[in-house]
C-alpha cells in the first residue's frame, strides 16, 4: 500500500476498534487454556485471526454440504450460482443439527484458539526452542504474506497487527510441526546439546511415534513415483498467427513412432539422457535438470529425473501425470497416450535413488501420519481447561468482521 492507504488503514482500524470493541483492548485474554501446569492466554486480537479463519471454514463447509445435496440438474445449478448469504445460512454438525453461521463460526473458532494453546503448551514441554535464524526466517514469510497478499488490507480493519499475525502464524507454520517432527521426525543420534532442563522421560519420546521403515518403504512406493519423462503435444502453437494448431494424423502417425523409437532404443540399453538431449536439440529446448536440494548428502542417480506426487503427497491433487507412471513397469521405457500427447516414462525405483529417497522421506511419514497427529493433538486441546472472557468473545461477533474492497 502506499503510505496514504496505509494511514487510512490505521485510521480505519482505530475506528473500528472504537465501535467493534467498545473500548476492549486487543490485549485483553478472549480465553486462558490450561493443562493444569501452564497456562496460555488467547488474547481478543489473536482470538479475530481465529475468528475469520473460522468464518472461511464456514462458507467451505455449507458449499461442501450444499453440493452434496444438490442433484446436478438445470434448476439447482442456476441456484448453486446464485450468492449466498452465509451470515443467514446454518450447516449442520455431526448428529444432523441445523447450526446457525454464529454459533457454527465461534465454536470453531474455540477450537483453533485451543490448538492454538496446545501446540505452545506442548512446545514448551518438549523443550523445543526458535533460534534466532528461525525467528528471523518466520518474520520475513509472515511479512511477504501480510505485504504482498495484501492481508493486512483484511487484518487491520478487524484490530489485527502485523505483531499479532506474526503470533499466529508462527504457532500454526512453525510450533505445530515442530512439535510434530518431535514424535515423528527421526530420533536425534547427537544429544549433547540437548537442553539440561529437558527430563529424560521427555527425551525418550523424541521419535516414537515414526512409523517402522517398511511402512515408510511402502508409503514411498504408493505415493510418489521417480520418473524419466518426454512428451510430444498433439498440437503446437504458429510462430507467425500466435495460435494453436493440432497436429494431421500423419503428423500424429510420425509423432507416435519418434516416441516409441525413444522408448525402444532406451529398453536396448541406451541412456534416456542421450535421447532426451536429442529431442530437446530437434525442438530447440534446452534440457531441464531438477534442482535438488544441497542438504541432502547424495546425488540423484540421473540428472533429469523427476518426482510425481499422489493426492495425499501433494496436498489433495495429484501431480500431472501420476496416475500414468505409477501403472509403468520399473526399469522398463513405456509410451502412453492421452487426450493431448504422447508420453514417455522410464520408472525407477525410489527407494533405490539415494537422493530422492531421502528427499521424500518425510513426506512419506507425513503421508502415514499427519491426519492421526492433527486428530490426536485436536483431541488433547479439547481436553485442555479454559477459562473463556464471556463479555469479550461477545464483542467480537463473526457478522461484524469488516470484509476488505476489493
Amino acid at each position: 500500500m502506499t503510505m496514504l492507504k496505509r494511514v487510512a488503514a490505521v485510521l480505519l482500524a482505530i475506528a473500528t476498534l472504537l465501535t467493534f470493541a467498545a473500548c476492549r483492548t486487543k490485549d485483553e485474554a478472549a480465553f486462558t487454556f490450561s493443562n493444569g501446569t501452564d497456562k496460555v492466554k488467547i488474547r481478543t486480537a489473536l482470538y479475530m485471526c481465529y475468528l475469520i479463519d473460522a468464518t472461511g471454514e464456514f462458507q467451505s463447509e455449507y458449499d461442501t454440504q450444499a453440493a452434496e445435496t444438490t442433484e446436478a440438474s438445470e434448476e439447482t445449478t442456476t441456484a448453486a450460482a446464485t450468492t449466498v448469504d452465509y451470515q443467514k445460512a446454518t450447516v449442520k454438525d455431526d448428529d444432523g443439527n441445523a447450526v446457525d453461521y454464529v454459533d457454527w463460526v465461534k465454536a470453531k473458532a474455540k477450537e483453533y484458539c485451543a490448538e492454538h494453546a496446545y501446540y505452545e503448551l506442548e512446545f514448551d514441554r518438549l523443550g523445543l526452542e526458535i533460534n534466532d535464524e528461525t525467528a528471523e526466517a518466520l518474520d520475513y514469510y509472515a511479512s511477504y504474506y501480510w505485504d504482498q497478499y495484501s492481508l493486512a488490507t483484511y487484518y487491520e480493519p478487524n484490530g489485527v497487527t502485523y505483531n499479532t499475525y506474526l503470533e499466529y502464524y508462527t504457532n500454526s507454520n512453525y510450533k505445530k510441526y515442530a512439535v510434530y517432527d518431535f514424535y515423528y521426525g527421526e530420533k536425534s543420534e547427537d544429544t549433547t546439546e540437548t537442553d539440561s532442563d529437558v527430563s529424560e522421560e521427555i527425551k525418550a519420546l523424541e521419535g516414537s511415534l515414526r512409523p517402522a521403515d517398511d511402512k515408510i518403504t511402502e508409503a514411498l512406493k504408493e505415493n510418489f513415483v521417480l520418473v524419466d519423462h518426454v512428451s510430444i503435444s498433439f498440437s503446437y502453437t504458429d510462430e507467425d498467427s500466435g495460435e494453436t494448431v493440432d497436429l494431421t494424423d500423419d503428423e500424429k502417425a510420425d509423432a507416435l513412432k519418434t516416441i516409441n523409437g525413444y522408448a525402444d532404443r532406451i529398453n536396448s540399453g541406451e541412456g534416456f539422457a542421450d535421447v532426451y538431449e536429442e529431442y530437446c536439440a530437434q525442438n530447440g529446448i534446452e534440457p531441464s535438470e531438477v534442482s535438488i536440494d544441497e542438504s541432502i548428502d547424495a546425488k540423484p542417480l540421473d540428472k533429469y529425473s523427476t518426482v510425481l506426487n499422489s493426492a495425499d503427497a501433494n496436498g489433495g491433487t495429484a501431480s500431472e501425470n501420476f496416475d500414468l507412471a505409477v501403472e509403468c513397469e520399473v526399469g522398463k521405457a513405456v509410451v502412453k497416450e492421452t487426450d493431448s500427447a504422447y508420453h514417455l516414462f522410464y520408472r525407477f525405483d525410489i527407494t533405490k535413488d539415494p537422493y530422492y529417497s531421502q528427499y521424500c522421506e518425510d513426506s512419506a511419514v507425513e503421508v502415514l501420519c499427519i491426519d492421526e497427529f492433527e486428530s490426536n493433538s485436536a483431541d488433547k486441546a479439547a481436553e485442555l481447561a479454559c477459562d473463556t472472557n464471556t463479555g469479550a468473545i461477545g464483542h467480537y461477533s463473526p457478522k461484524k468482521i469488516i470484509e476488505p474492497e476489493i
